[in-house]
C-alpha cells in the first residue's frame, strides 16, 4: 500500500514520544480529526522542509535566469607611480591616474543559458509536486494517529468495564467464602481474573498515553493531544471512480513531472553543440588622459564562442540524459501500477473490514449477554465460578475485537481515499 511512508512517519513519532519522558507531563488537549490534519500540514517539520525546498527551487530559477540576462558592473582604479613617464615632453603615463568604467555584458545568442533557465523551471515544478506529495503522506499519518487514538479510548473503556466486572465477581466470591458456602478455589480464580484484567487495563492506558504524545509530535505541538469526537470521513468512492482519480494523485503527478523534466533536458542536448554570442560594452573615464587613453571613451566587442571538442564530454552527458529519461519513464509506469494496486487492495480490504465489523459486533453482543447470564446464574447457585471467569474473558476478547474491527473499517476507508488521491 502507498500508505507505507505515512506509517513510517507514525512509527517515528511514536519512538520520539516514548524517548522523551517528562517529570510532569501536561494534560492532553482534545482536537478534532480535521484540526489534527490541518495543523499537521501547517506545523510539522516534514512539510515545512518541503515548503522550503520549493522556495529554494524558485530561487534556483532566478539564478539560472541570470545567465541569459544582461549584466552590468562598475569599476574604478587609482594608480600612483614614482614619476611621470614622458617622451619628447609628452606624458604617456602620468604619476597619478584615475580610471572609472562601466562594463555591460549582453547575451545575444546563448542557447545553453536559455535551456538551463527552462530546466530550472521544470525543477521548480518537480519541487512543488514533491511538496504536495509530502503533504499527502503527512496528512494520512496524522489521520491514522488520530484514528488509532480514538480506537484506543474504546479499548480503555472495554478494559475498564472488564476490571469493574472482575472486581464485582471477586467481591462476590469473597463474600461467599465468608458466608461459608464458597471455597478458596473460587476466590483464587476471581482474584487471578481481576489481576489479569487490571494488567490489561494498565497496558491499554499506557498505549493511550503514547498515542497522545505521538499525535502531538505529528501535529507539531510540544504537548500530548487527544481525540474524542467521532470523525466524519468522506464517502468512499466506487472502484471505477477510485481507479480514475488515482492516476492524478500527487505521487503519480510527481513521477510525471520528473519524466517531463528529464525529457526536456535530453531534448535540449543540442544547446551544448551550438556557438553562443555575447556583446560587451565598456564606457570609461580617465583622468588625466594620455595620448593612448582619452578622457572619455568606450569599447564594444562581439564575442563568438563555439565549443568544438571537449574529449567526449557532451556525448557522455547525452547518453546519461537518455538513461535518466528511461528511469523516469519506468518510475512513472511503476507509480501508475502501484496506484491501481493500492486502490484495488484498499477496496477489497474495506469490504472485508465491514463484514468483519458486523460479525465482531454480533459476537460482542452475544458475549456480553453470556457474561451477564452467567453471572446471574452463578449468584443464583446454578453456575460455577469457572464459567463466570470464562465468560468474562470471552467478553473482554469479543469487545476488544469489536473495537479493533471498527477501527479497521475507518482505516480501510481512509486507505481507499488515500489510494484514490482524495485525501487530504
Amino acid at each position: 500500500m502507498s500508505s507505507a511512508p505515512s506509517l513510517s512517519l507514525l512509527a517515528a513519532s511514536l519512538f520520539l514520544a516514548a524517548a522523551s519522558p517528562g517529570a510532569s507531563p501536561p494534560s492532553p488537549i482534545a482536537i478534532s480529526f480535521s484540526s489534527a490534519v490541518s495543523r499537521a500540514l501547517a506545523k510539522n517539520p516534514t512539510v515545512l522542509v518541503a515548503r522550503e525546498e520549493t522556495r529554494r527551487a524558485a530561487a534556483l530559477v532566478e539564478e539560472a535566469r541570470a545567465a541569459a540576462l544582461p549584466a552590468l558592473s562598475a569599476s574604478t582604479s587609482y594608480t600612483n607611480i614614482d614619476h611621470n613617464r614622458e617622451f619628447g615632453g609628452v606624458i604617456f603615463i602620468p604619476q597619478n591616474q584615475l580610471i572609472a568604467s562601466l562594463s555591460l555584458a549582453l547575451p545575444l545568442a546563448v542557447p545553453r543559458a536559455w535551456v538551463g533557465w527552462a530546466h530550472a523551471q521544470d525543477n521548480a515544478s518537480v519541487a512543488r509536486r514533491g511538496e504536495a506529495d509530502a503533504r499527502r503522506q503527512l496528512a494520512v499519518a496524522a489521520a491514522k494517529a488520530w484514528l488509532a487514538l480514538l480506537a484506543q479510548h474504546r479499548v480503555v473503556e472495554v478494559t475498564r468495564d472488564a476490571v469493574a466486572n472482575a472486581r464485582a465477581h471477586d467481591a462476590d466470591a469473597r463474600a461467599r467464602l465468608s458466608a461459608g458456602w464458597g471455597n478458596r478455589v473460587d476466590v483464587a480464580r476471581a482474584a487471578s481474573a481481576l489481576a489479569s484484567d487490571e494488567a490489561q487495563d494498565e497496558a491499554a492506558r499506557s498505549a493511550l498515553t503514547r498515542l497522545q504524545e505521538a499525535l502531538g509530535v505529528l501535529v507539531g505541538e510540544d504537548r500530548p493531544l487527544d481525540a474524542r469526537v467521532e470523525p466524519t470521513l468522506p464517502e468512499a468512492p466506487s472502484l471505477a471512480d477510485a481507479l480514475a482519480s488515482a492516476r492524478s494523485r500527487p505521487d503519480v503527478a510527481l513521477a510525471e513531472e520528473r519524466l517531463t523534466a528529464a525529457r526536456h533536458v535530453a531534448r535540449d542536448t543540442w544547446a551544448e553543440y551550438v556557438p553562443f554570442l555575447t556583446g560587451l560594452g565598456l564606457p570609461y573615464y580617465t583622468n588625466p588622459p594620455t595620448p593612448t587613453q582619452p578622457e572619455f571613451g568606450y569599447e564594444i566587442q562581439l564575442v563568438l564562442s563555439w565549443p568544438i571538442y571537449e574529449g567526449g564530454l557532451r556525448g557522455g552527458e547525452g547518453r546519461e540524459r537518455d538513461a535518466l529519461v528511461a528511469e523516469a519513464r519506468d518510475a512513472l509506469d511503476g507509480a501508475l501500477r502501484q496506484a491501481a494496486s493500492d486502490v484495488r487492495a484498499a477496496e477489497d480490504v474495506l469490504a472485508r473490514a465491514r463484514r468483519s465489523l458486523a460479525s465482531a459486533e454480533e459476537a460482542a453482543r452475544e458475549a456480553a449477554d453470556a457474561r451477564r447470564l452467567t453471572a446471574l446464574a452463578y449468584k443464583a447457585g446454578a453456575g460455577t465460578n469457572l464459567e463466570v471467569v470464562d465468560a468474562e474473558t470471552t467478553d473482554l476478547y469479543a469487545q476488544t475485537t469489536a473495537v479493533v474491527a471498527e477501527d479497521a473499517v475507518r482505516e480501510a476507508q481512509l486507505d481507499l481515499l488515500y489510494a484514490a488521491g482524495r485525501f487530504p
